[in-house]
């Protein structure tokens, strides 16, 4: 199980011949299981004389895995699908007389398959499905099910939203609402059946109809109702879906809001199938700037805006420029001098060293007794314990200048879902481990 195989080496050594080997019904307990496939694959060549130069694997814990081993003639790529008792084998190889059909016969009894058959193809789906770029096995068992998702062989199928070590899986309908690969990501909206309608950037949550409620409330409510006689001009970068600025805009004092999104495409698909989510994209407070939210900033004038909300998604692709102490040093400066800055901070129980590593970077800037962290229940990201960063350039503290008879009459006047005063404070009580984690000068991811 070593090496990387790429399409460079595929192009090079096998162009001509290309085969797909479809297993129905297999033996699910046998479709998770790596370990059983690389051997029985190895015995499976060996009897034929036939020597694996490289192999590489991706597992999908109780959900399949993707299996890629490279001959001195051939590809031969395994997608397992464990819900549906599936094994495909995509076969590219520059040998005419291949013996396939005993790779059929010899697959078909490992997997313990009731049904199968072989496809002789005209043209490598390794080529149509992942063209000039390596072979990420995870990527091309996705597009794979994509195929076979379009071809009408089947009607559900998953989204698997990973973090390194967590997995968090939602089945949706076949039919995408909406997908679309932009200069920057793959925009999808798909129709979950536990959560409704989702946005997914890169196969990442965003959001979804039945809790964005929760994230975007606690984004905007809980510095804006601490600051609610100093804010009057808003800026809030990524958030393309337009549910954070919709809560920002239920506040009148607020006289401005600049919402400063890198793709386009996102703002299109969520107004198109979130007019619920982007019901504020018309008011007339509200300005749009299709920009680099790091650019913008860099842009911006001294003490420009009274709050700064970051709604990014995690800190890979175009948002990475977003997680770094040189742009928070840059938001810190446009910030006017009770100025507040809120960032969605990620979860403390997946990613703990980044965690740590930004607050310390938040402290650096603004100082150990100006920053805060909140926590709010989000069940459709992984680990459901999500994070806020509350930061400020002047004095305003996040519990103790919250006026509870006005934030109760908000919530009331507005029908809130989520956000109440007792949420607010509660929030930013800190589970001892998350204290620790922001404190601790040692963790190791």
């Amino acid at each position: 199980m070593d090496g990387c195989i790429t399409n460079h080496q595929i192009t090079n050594t096998l162009p001509q011949y290309y085969y797909q080997i479809t297993l129905k019904a297999c033996i699910p307990e046998l479709l998770d299981n790596v370990p059983y496939f690389f051997e029985n694959n190895r015995n499976i060549f060996q009897k034929i004389g036939i020597h694996l130069r490289q192999s590489t694997y991706q597992s999908l814990p109780d959900a399949g895995f993707a299996i890629a081993c490279q001959t001195e003639n051939s590809l031969f790529v395994w997608q397992a699908w464990k819900e549906w008792q599936l094994l495909i084998i995509h076969i590219t190889t520059k040998y005419p007389h291949l013996p396939i059909w005993y790779f059929f016969r010899s697959f078909k009894s490992a997997s313990g398959a009731k049904t199968g058959q072989i496809e002789d193809l005209p043209a490598s789906p390794l080529h149509q499905l992942a063209p000039n770029a390596s072979l990420d096995l995870i990527e091309h068992r996705q597009l794979t099910e994509q195929v076979l998702v379009s071809d009408g062989k089947f009607d559900l199928i998953w989204l698997h939203d990973r973090e390194e070590h967590v997995i968090l899986s939602l089945k949706h309908k076949s039919k995408p609402l909406f997908r679309q690969r932009s200069n920057f990501q793959l925009v999808e909206i798909l129709e979950s059946y536990e959560y409704g309608k989702l946005l997914a950037l890169d196969r990442v949550i965003m959001c979804t109809a039945a809790d964005e409620f929760v994230y975007h409330e606690m984004i905007a409510h809980v510095p804006l109702l601490v600051a609610q006689k100093t804010v009057k001009r808003v800026l809030v970068i990524g958030g393309g879906d337009g549910g954070t600025v919709r809560e920002v805009l239920r506040h009148q004092q607020v006289k401005e809001v600049v919402l400063v999104e890198i793709d386009s495409i996102v703002m299109k698909a969520c107004q198109q199938h979130f007019p619920e989510i982007a019901s504020a994209f018309y008011d007339t407070r509200l300005q749009l700037v299709i920009d680099d939210g790091v650019q913008y900033v860099k842009k911006t004038p001294d003490e420009r805006f009274d709050l700064v909300l970051v709604d990014s998604s995690d800190p890979v692709g175009p948002a990475q420029g977003l997680f770094t102490p040189d742009f928070y040093q840059e938001v810190a400066r446009i910030l006017s001098k009770d100025g507040i800055l809120v960032t969605q901070s990620g979860s403390p129980r997946c990613k703990p060293q980044h965690f740590k590593d930004f607050y310390t970077s938040l402290r650096s800037i603004f100082g150990n007794e100006r920053v805060f962290c909140y926590l709010f229940y989000m069940p459709s990201y992984t680990s459901g314990m999500w994070s806020f960063s509350f930061s400020t350039k002047g004095t305003i503290h996040p519990i103790n200048d919250l006026d509870e008879a006005y934030a109760g009459a908000f919530v009331t006047e507005h029908g809130l879902r989520y956000y109440t005063p007792d949420v607010h404070r509660g929030a930013f009580a800190l589970p001892g481990f998350v204290r620790e984690m922001i404190d601790d000068e040692t963790i190791d991811d």
